[in-house]
């Protein structure tokens, strides 16, 4: 994602997720505040037009409790990495 890296932490955390094509991975980030789970009418999908081609990290914005979430598409993150 062209991000820096940044120090591990003790709020550090490592999600495994389950991807259809690639498999198990871990994805290791900041912190983890709060696990949610988003029904379809709490989601808005997001378009974007790249017009500098580069990639859209962003799939949705799911809404939850009057907070919003970036839904982050796990695909194209993926791809980025193995580019």
């Amino acid at each position: 994602m062209g991000l820096a890296a940044e120090e591990v932490t003790k709020a550090t955390r490592i999600i495994i997720l389950k991807l259809e094509q690639e498999g198990n991975i871990g994805v290791m980030v900041d912190e983890v505040k709060e696990v949610v789970t988003l029904s379809s009418d709490q989601i808005e999908k997001v378009s974007y037009e790249s017009k500098d081609g580069r990639q859209n990290f962003i799939n949705g914005i799911g809404k939850h409790n009057g907070e919003l979430i970036s839904l982050l598409d796990l695909g194209t993150i993926t791809l980025e990495e193995n580019a």
